[in-house]
Order: structure tokens, then sequence, then C-alpha cells
């Protein structure tokens, strides 16, 4: 709630705030402090970089923000260049980032390709590429957004004798 009150004569007024945001009450230029979000406590301490506000019952207190993505749990080997698919998940509407990672290698020669497919119309949406031993691979770019809806993951290598595995993804 504001409060204005103006001295006689009209002119040079003195402004009170009260309420989540408080200042004054004095003349001239004041500094506001948020004391509350529609009426609810806001803690006074300083947040860390990343931290957001987080009501844990009695204020607004800042805290880590929530890991996001998803972390999927599966594993595959194949050997030739026909994909397999090694697991299905339905996923929310979501936007892949460079964040999106998965575990994915060869045995021996060759290059391993992890394909993130879209199951309904069967689009390839986002890829992995991995040459060499197993490892933290991420995508290489962020991919259009995602339409909420069932995607599988086929695993593929690059010769008829190329051993493809990957062991999980965490998307994001």
């Amino acid at each position: 709630m504001t409060t204005y009150i103006w001295p006689e004569g009209g002119g040079g007024g003195i402004t009170e705030l009260t309420g989540d945001v408080t200042a004054g009450p004095g003349s001239g230029s004041q500094a506001a402090t948020v004391q509350g979000l529609q009426t609810y406590p806001v803690s006074s301490a300083a947040p860390a970089l990343n931290e957001v506000l987080t009501w844990d019952g009695a204020q607004w207190i800042p805290s880590p923000a929530a890991p996001s993505g998803f972390d999927l749990s599966f594993q595959g080997e194949n050997t030739g260049t026909s994909p397999l698919v090694i697991g299905a998940v339905y996923l929310p509407a979501i936007t892949l980032t460079v964040a999106s990672r998965v575990l994915l290698g060869v045995v021996g020669a060759g290059t391993a390709t992890l394909r993130l497919v879209e199951q309904a119309t069967s689009t390839v949406v986002a890829t992995w590429t991995q040459t060499g031993a197993l490892t933290d691979v991420s995508l290489a770019a962020p991919t259009a957004a995602l339409a909420a809806g069932w995607y599988v993951f086929d695993l593929a290598g690059s010769t008829a004798g190329t051993i493809t595995r990957c062991y999980g993804a965490h998307l994001e």
C-alpha cells in the first residue's frame, strides 16, 4: 500500500511506502526495501550466484535452483550400421541444450551414433556421435523444441564391424 502525505499548500510531498515495500517517511529520495511478496515475508539473506527464492513455509529464502533435466538409465550395444532401439521415454515439451549428455563409445575402431527419434513421426530430433573409447558426450548444438510425446533412442556404428555401446543419458 502506498500512502502519500502532502503538506499544506500541496507542494513538496512526503511519501511513505508500507506493506511489501517500505520507505520513508521523509523528504527527497528514499531507498525502498522489499520486505515481502504478496504479504509473505522475504529473508534479508543475500543470495549466492544462481540461487532462487524458495518458500520454506515461513518466508521466501535464497536457495540453490533445483536440478533440471531428465536422467535416463539404459544400456545398449550394437554391432553394425543398422540402428538398434535401446530405450524409449515419454518426454514433456522440452528444448534440448548442449548440457544434454550421453555415455557413448565404440570397442575398437569406428564411430558410434546415438539418435533420439520422435516415435510418432520417425523424425530424428537429436544425435550424439563419438569416435573412440566410451566417454561422456554432449549434444553438439541445441535442437528445436520437442513436443511432448514418446521418443526412442537408437544406436548404430559407422561400419559393419563397429561395436557401439551406450549407457544412459541426461537430457535438458
